[in-house]
């Protein structure tokens, strides 16, 4: 599994309202070179709702990021790198990564 720890951003663009964090938000992560995988996003302040356009510190759980795809995005995987926030192909939101941990 890999774990992120970044700031994020939705956009005012992307969406048409702000996200409740009492749901659970599990929206496409795109490290790079159109690599997505599912994220689970849990703010780490005590917030009701991500504000679109407010930049949030984050971890994202990504269960789906396995040994093999691991080793197949981990150049993407570094600290500073951005990433896109995305349902289907529209892009609902921006990130950097602050941190990571990748374990099995």
């Amino acid at each position: 599994m890999l774990m992120l720890k970044a700031e994020i951003m939705f956009l005012e663009s992307g969406l048409s309202n702000n996200i409740s964090t009492k749901n659970i938000n599990r929206p496409g992560i795109n490290l790079g070179n159109n690599l997505i995988f599912s994220g689970t996003i849990t703010p780490i302040d005590n917030i009701e709702n991500f504000i679109r356009g407010i930049w949030y510190e984050v971890n994202i759980e990504m269960p789906t990021v396995e040994n093999e795809a691991y080793q197949n995005i981990s150049q993407f995987i570094v600290t500073g790198n951005t990433l896109t926030i995305q349902t289907g192909a529209r892009k609902i939101g921006l990130g950097k990564i602050i941190d990571y941990l990748y374990y099995f």
